[in-house]
């Protein structure tokens, strides 16, 4: 109200919040049984990105870049994008896509399985409105890393200043993830 100039009496705040089927019991359930449809080993480390399209919009090249460079220092590293009904061409001819590294599902019904399977969460969008991916993401128990451009990031707590950039930024946010892969309880 203060921000905007708005009278608070026409103000209303309304608090996102996510479904129940995201949970951490519900992660545990699904973790080896994602992980094994992605043919992905049980301790590699998989960062993820998910989204429910306009992948411009929601930085997948920028993904594709913090993988890339993520990938040039932790071979071990595998990635998974979900979302939109294919990916961009630009994105299926990639090095990374073509050999395997990265994975990719369609958007579905049944995001939280992805979820499950992930040790974190790079969210490189351009702008987000608010971006319920981060809620789920959390409610899964998945360490998120994006930056002050998704408006979820407003809603975290101070103690996750060191995982938000002010954009998203492909050689920092890389950096973060590397130091968050490396560290399990600096993730939990």
């Amino acid at each position: 109200a203060r921000h905007f100039g708005i009278a608070r009496e026409r103000t209303t705040v309304l608090y996102p919040g996510y479904r129940s089927r995201y949970s951490l019991p519900r992660a545990a359930e699904l973790r080896s049984t994602a992980r094994a449809a992605l043919g992905i080993e049980p301790n590699a480390p998989l960062v993820g990105f998910v989204t429910s399209g306009n992948f411009e919009k929601r930085g997948l090249d920028l993904f594709l870049e913090c993988a890339a460079r993520i990938a040039a220092e932790r071979r071990d590293v595998r990635f998974l994008v979900v979302g939109s009904k294919e990916l961009p061409e630009h994105a299926s001819s990639h090095a990374l896509v073509r050999d395997g590294v990265v994975r990719y599902r369609p958007k579905s019904g049944n995001v939280e399985r992805w979820f499950a399977a992930l040790d974190l969460f790079l969210y490189a969008a351009r702008f987000e409105e608010f971006g319920m991916v981060i809620a789920e993401a959390q409610a899964m128990g998945v360490p998120v890393l994006t930056s002050r451009l998704v408006g979820a990031s407003e809603c975290l707590p101070p103690a996750y200043a060191p995982w938000l950039l002010d954009r998203p930024e492909p050689t920092a946010m890389a950096e973060r993830a590397l130091a968050l892969l490396a560290d399990p309880a600096l993730r939990a």
